[in-house]
Order: C-alpha cells, then structure tokens, then sequence
C-alpha cells in the first residue's frame, strides 16, 4: 500500500517532472495499463503524498492519481501550513532530520507552529522563537489562521550594500549552501535569530532560510514570547489585582506578549499552551498578568503597544 502524507491533504514531498521525451502521466491506478487522467509537462511541480516502489500518489493543477517516481526528481514540500502540537508532552524541534540531532527548543503539548516545509515523516517548522524539524505525525496540520501572523517576529525589507541580491542560507553559517536570494528591497517575515544575533530566518517570496541581519531592515512587531515566572499566578479578564480571575498559571506556562497598560505593570498576552478553564483543556485564550510575573528575557516591555 502506498505510504499516504500526513494530515490528510497534505503533501510529504514534491516532485519537479523531468521527463524529456513527453508529458508525465497521471494514472487512475499505479499501473500503465489504467486510465491516464492528466499530464504534467516537464518541469512541473508535483505535490507527492506517497511512494510505493515504482509509483508516486501525485496532484497536479486539480488531478490527483499515480505516476512513474522514475520521472520525478523529488525534495521537500514547500508549504504554508500551521500544526498544533498533538501529543501528551512537549515535542522536541531538531537541527535535522535525525533523531539524535541536536534540540534548538521544545513546544508544549497545544502550541502552534507554522510548517515552512514537510520533508516524507518530517516538518520543518517555527514556534516564533526557533526554527527546527519535528515528526510532522505529532502535528495537527491545517491551513494557517490569523493566529500563525502572531508567531513572526518582524517584518523585514532586503538591504544590501552595493545593490546586489542577499543571499539565503540552509543553516546559520557563512559556510552553509545557498537556497536563493532575496533581491534588494524584497520583502520577507522574520521567524526566528539565530543564537548570535548575526543571522535572521526570512520567509520571502519562494524562499526562506538564514540571511546576515544586517542586510536586513528589520522592523520590530512589539510583541516577544514569555514565559510565566513565578506560579501560580492569576490570569484577569482586566489589568488589575481587583479584576476577575479567569484562571491560573502555572510557573513555566508560554505567553505571547500582546500589549500593556499604560503604565506599564500589566500586560494583555495570549496563552500559548492547553490550561484547564471551565473544567475543559484550552489554548489561545487572552488576559491581564502583572508584569512582575513574566519573564520576557531581554525584550524590552516598553515596545509593547498599548493596548486598545
């Protein structure tokens, strides 16, 4: 049986056609002898959601069937999808495609991420803080909502110095392949910095990896990811210790910093993990906690917007 992609919909991999002496077929069955239902010129782009031997399960421009991977040079699914972590405990995200790779970060059971690209049993993804591949089998994959705009950092514009193109990079390293550019004065999101600051992680258009941030005009968002500090600590429908309490925190509970009051001591964030409210598991729901219970790290809480 073919190895089916993950999610459902959801393309494991993508083929480019190099069949040369006519169009790719696509086939009703995975076998010569069926229906041809469409072709793909050469040099299409296929999405793959499975391989068994000789054939691959493809889509192309609406017709789904089976065709030859003999005819297929075949990489990464590029995407733009998000995943809600769908596992008891946090899942790790990796350097690689290992398992024995290195951990950048981990995402509690309920955080979203956006998935740049799906890789056969591997994602890789961004939690707003780091970028790294994770079993895509432990995601809840679905088309990106208005929540996936809250995991990038900032809005970036290439800039580089004698008008040329900056290049893009797999890995935060001035050693590391180029997977494209961005030309001068394109626009990109920033997802993630790399450790010392010197690299950013862009998505652009048709591309997305590690460019020097200092070809990069960033500009900032005015918003971070935190973390609770000290618990439990009450979560108020209002910016006060007289408001309502909606629920509590445990030490350690990620929060995505949206804005604050105006002086400052309060903050609106968004829980970014499942918390038990109204006797159900939840995630995503938004409320006031004094800002002497939050670790932002080095952010600046000034640079939250005040809230509306």
């Amino acid at each position: 049986a073919l190895v089916f992609g993950q999610g459902g919909g959801v393309p494991s991999n993508q083929g480019v056609v190099t069949k040369t002496d006519g169009d790719l077929g696509i086939y009703a069955e995975p076998n010569i002898g069926s229906e041809v239902l469409g072709t793909a010129p050469n040099g299409a782009v296929v999405d793959i959601f499975g391989i068994d031997g000789l054939w691959a399960e493809v889509s192309y421009e609406g017709v789904s069937g089976y065709a030859l991977a003999s005819d297929l040079v075949i990489g990464p699914a590029h995407v733009n999808l998000q995943g809600i972590a769908a596992t008891q405990s946090d899942i790790a995200l990796r350097t690689g495609q290992d398992i024995q790779a290195d951990v950048v970060a981990t995402v509690p059971s309920g955080g979203l991420v956006g998935i740049m690209q799906i890789d056969g049993v591997w994602a890789l993804v961004y939690d707003g803080d780091h970028v790294g591949w994770t079993f895509a089998n432990q995601l809840e994959i679905s088309e990106p909502t208005s929540d996936l705009t809250d995991l990038v950092q900032s809005q970036a514009v290439a800039v580089a110095s004698d008008d040329s193109a900056v290049a893009v990079r797999a890995e935060p390293n001035i050693s590391a392949e180029s997977v494209g550019v961005l030309e001068n004065g394109a626009a990109a999101a920033v997802v993630a910095t790399s450790d010392n600051g010197l690299f950013s992680y862009v998505l652009g258009e048709g591309v997305s990896g590690w460019a020097f941030t200092s070809s990069l005009e960033i500009t900032p968002r005015g918003r971070a990811h935190a973390t609770v500090a000290a618990g439990p600590a009450n979560l108020r429908e209002e910016g006060g210790r007289d408001s309502a309490q909606i629920t509590l925190l445990e030490f350690g509970t990620p929060l995505l910093l949206l804005s604050r009051n105006e002086a400052g001591d309060w903050l609106y964030v968004r829980v970014q993990s499942e918390v038990y409210l109204g006797g159900e598991l939840t995630s995503g729901f938004e409320g006031w906690i004094s800002a002497d219970l939050v670790d932002a790290g080095e952010f600046d809480l000034t640079t939250l917007p005040l809230f509306e």
